[in-house]
């Protein structure tokens, strides 16, 4: 067994100084020789001693030698170099020839203290600093993360430059020289700008400044950045010659007219130079098509019927500037040969949009709320009220138009009766013949809510008449015979016993009981025996009582003032119960 090829994390002895045996055993099997005093041979030092002394290595050399010569290890041989040593090989350390490193240089620590450099030529010449491990890692020499550390540089990779040779753009690369060099694309790519044939850069005065219009991923198909005019719609234009004529770039004017004169010039549906129109094009026109110009029309709003697609219609003689904005400058001749109603002899304002909107001239509108059309007052015909086709200085009031109404009224008669010529007094808008009297003074209600008027003022009496009720009931209270009111002497205050719903369910305050009690549903002339007079009344003519048997019941000492007679026998018993 070979121990320089033996991996390092799998060699391993007991002894706690094997490290001194494995140098011994590492100089026979790389077939290190001793020499002696006749020259080389085999043996265990000589005047020198071993090449890697053996001084701290254990005394027993089996641990690592097998046989009679030296140049045999062990086949069970194993030291794990982190353990005993607490130095980790790894990647292509772990596979070093154990010589590599622990030779007759002189102690490892002198050198491993140096880092990579110790082992390592700097090809770089320090120009990349000392740190090896930013580049380069311990499994192979072939450098790792050069791009991702490059894209921290003033010159970060990306599209075709991700793929490019380091040494297309550092020559010294392949020798391990890095030397700081231009970003300036054209440093590199002069060439290709000379040589461009779609677009002349020689003759445009463009060979600098490339990312203008090119990009990292390919060199051809350049894109420039017209953001300060931006290239859309009728302007998306493929061709640069298109507006840059004469190979000219720079200077040129971003007005609309500079381009567009002859189409400013050559227009004639409207005639641009006749109306004498703007020269700033984008007052009307857009970049998406040099045709259907739309004129900001906003200090007249065009429409409903002012929507008219052809301009000479109001602008008739090519005069665009300078007209009015008023109704009745383009709307004279509606104004005067309007008939229903005559405008003119009217005197019907000519501020047109009083009454007219844009949608159509026909059905005019009249503002009329100092007198609201509403109900029977919204008529199709202005001549149904303003005739003979009056409509200046007529009066507001009811009776101004409906005089006639109210002579002819003759249920009730209005002229008679003297009623008031304020019509809305009883009169609405909805029903001429519905009138509604405020009656409140004297509800009409229940037996009261008469149908006509005739039935209370009679013969067409409306005004004096008393409120009180005998002056309508009089005969009702002179007829009545049960009882007889007169004879009764009952009060002429009718509401006292009756009521308005009906007039014969009367309630008299009887104060002696009549509805309760023995007296119930008596006859009024059960006790009023005097049918002349309901003052007069009998207790003893039903009680059968006399005068003997009383006076035993109310003796002197016990009812004092006793007498025989229905007034004293009230006196004492009001509620009839005899008690």
């Amino acid at each position: 067994m070979d121990p320089s090829n033996t991996p390092s994390s799998t060699r391993r002895i007991a002894h706690p100084k094997a490290f001194a045996g494995l140098l011994v055993a590492l100089l026979v099997a790389c077939g290190l020789q001793l020499r002696g005093p006749d020259g080389p041979r085999q043996g265990w030092w000589d005047e020198r001693g071993p090449v890697v002394p053996h001084d701290t290595f254990p005394a027993d050399c089996s641990l690592c030698h097998v046989g009679k010569g030296w140049s045999t290890i062990r086949a069970d041989f194993q030291f794990d170099h982190l353990a005993e040593t607490g130095v980790e090989l790894d990647g292509a350390h772990d596979g070093a020839q154990c010589l590599r490193c622990h030779n007759d240089r002189g102690p490892v620590q002198w050198y491993a203290a140096k880092g990579c450099s110790g082992c390592h030529q700097d090809p770089h010449l320090g120009r990349l600093g000392a740190t090896c491990t930013e580049c380069h890692d311990t499994f192979d020499w072939f450098p790792s993360g050069i791009l991702a550390d490059h894209q921290s540089t003033r010159f970060p990779l990306e599209g075709a430059h991700l793929a490019t040779a380091c040494a297309s753009c550092h020559p010294a690369a392949e020798a391990g020289q890095f030397t700081g060099v231009s970003t300036r694309c054209e440093s590199c790519h002069l060439e290709d700008a000379l040589g461009a044939q779609s677009f002349d850069h020689v003759a445009s005065g463009n060979l600098t400044s490339c990312e203008q219009c090119h990009q990292p991923t390919q060199w051809g198909g350049g894109t420039f950045v017209h953001n300060f005019f931006p290239l859309t719609g009728g302007h998306a234009l493929s061709d640069c010659s298109a507006c840059h004529t004469g190979g000219v770039f720079s200077g040129l004017s971003t007005n609309c007219f500079s381009c567009h004169a002859d189409d400013f010039t050559g227009t004639d549906d409207p005639d641009h130079v006749a109306a004498g129109f703007s020269t700033s094009c984008d007052e009307c026109h857009n970049i998406q098509s040099w045709e259907g110009a739309a004129f900001n029309h906003a200090f007249f709003p065009l429409t409903a019927g002012h929507s008219i697609s052809d301009c000479s219609a109001c602008h008739g003689s090519g005069t665009f500037a300078g007209l009015s904005t008023d109704c009745f400058s383009c709307h004279a001749s509606d104004y005067a040969g309007a008939m229903d109603p005559n405008h003119v002899t009217a005197g019907f304002s000519t501020a047109c949009d009083e009454c007219h909107n844009t949608s159509t001239w026909e059905g005019a509108n009249v503002d009329h709320s100092f007198f609201p059309l509403t109900a029977g007052h919204n008529l199709a015909s202005c001549t149904a009220c303003h005739s003979p086709g009056t409509f200046m200085g007529l009066s507001s009031d009811c009776f101004s138009c409906h005089a006639s109404d109210y002579t002819g009224a003759s249920d009730p008669n209005h002229v008679t009766a003297g009623f008031s010529t304020s019509c809305e007094e009883c009169h609405n808008t909805s029903d001429w013949g519905d009138a509604n009297i405020d009656h409140s003074f004297f509800p009409l209600t229940a037996g009261h809510n008469l149908s006509s008027c005739t039935a209370c003022h009679s013969p067409g009496t409306f005004t004096g008449l008393s409120s009180d009720c005998f002056s309508c009931h009089a005969s009702d209270y002179t007829g009545a015979n049960d009882p007889n009111h007169i004879a009764a002497g009952y009060p002429t205050t009718c509401q006292a016993c009756h009521n308005t719903s009906d007039w014969d369910d009367a309630v008299f305050n009887h104060d002696f009981p009549i509805k309760t009690g023995a007296h119930k549903n008596f006859s009024c002339t059960q006790c009023h025996t005097n049918p002349a007079t309901y003052a007069v009344f009998s207790c003893i003519d039903c009680h059968e009582h006399n005068a003997v048997d009383t006076q035993k019941k109310h003796k002197p000492d016990e009812v004092p003032g006793y007498s025989y007679n229905s007034a004293a026998c009230y006196s004492c018993h009001p509620n009839g119960k005899g008690d």
